[in-house]
């Protein structure tokens, strides 16, 4: 099963060429600089005369596998970044013992509906068996 750890941006030229890895959140002078220093002429990239060229963006995924080693620094980075607040911390808390006590309930539930069943079960077969075998109501054996 394959994993997306990293988002890849990239920009579309008109002229159909990819320029990969842009950072999202560059301003339209800083590309055309990055494009400048690229060898790519900008003057060209207008569509009309006079028109100004807007990038189109491209955003996709990197996949590797659970054990690899892309992913794995991937999800040790996201792990060491997380940390609650202590709001959060106190609100996780309250809704810790309110699952729990649901978890008991049911749990308590699930015991009594079995053993109710079992004691069911258990007296229906015993009154088939004394029926059968003749034994009569509150007696452990037929009488001679």
């Amino acid at each position: 099963m394959l994993i997306p750890y990293a988002m890849v941006t990239s920009v579309e030229l008109p002229d159909g060429r990819v320029v990969q890895n842009v950072p999202m959140d560059i301003t339209r002078a800083e590309l055309l600089a990055k494009l400048t220093a690229n060898g790519i002429d900008v003057s060209r990239l207008a569509g009309t005369p006079g028109s100004i060229w807007e990038p189109v963006w491209h955003t996709h995924w990197n996949m590797g596998e659970s054990y690899g080693s892309e992913v794995s620094a991937y999800t040790q980075r996201i792990a060491d970044g997380f940390s609650l607040t202590r709001q959060s911390q106190e609100t996780a808390a309250g809704q810790l013992w309110k699952v729990r006590l649901r978890q008991w309930k049911e749990s308590f539930q699930v015991l009594v509906v079995g053993l109710l069943f079992g004691w069911a079960l258990t007296a229906l077969i015993g009154w088939i068996a004394r029926g059968f075998l003749g034994i009569p109501r509150g007696k452990d054996h037929r009488p001679a």
